[in-house]
């Protein structure tokens, strides 16, 4: 698929108002974040340290991130 024609689709209009793209970890939504940003669509932000941040020592995730900071969301 095309992604700045799927972004478009589903309602986000260039230059419209700021888009934050978000994954688990924070490394794949950085291209998603750029492209928009190419497209003029923006101002596009990534967050940093994704849903869930990095691996820890362990190989776990959940130390840094959205939901370690207590931002808001809700399980669907």
């Amino acid at each position: 698929g095309n992604f700045i024609a799927d972004l478009t689709a589903a309602g986000v209009t260039p230059g419209e108002r700021p888009v934050i793209f978000l994954c688990r970890s924070g490394k794949r939504s950085i291209p998603a974040a750029e492209a928009a940003t190419a497209a003029g669509i923006g101002p596009s932000y990534n967050m940093l340290e994704g849903f869930e941040g990095q691996l820890d020592e362990r190989g776990h995730r959940g130390g840094t991130g959205w939901r370690a900071e207590g931002l808001p969301w809700k399980q669907t």
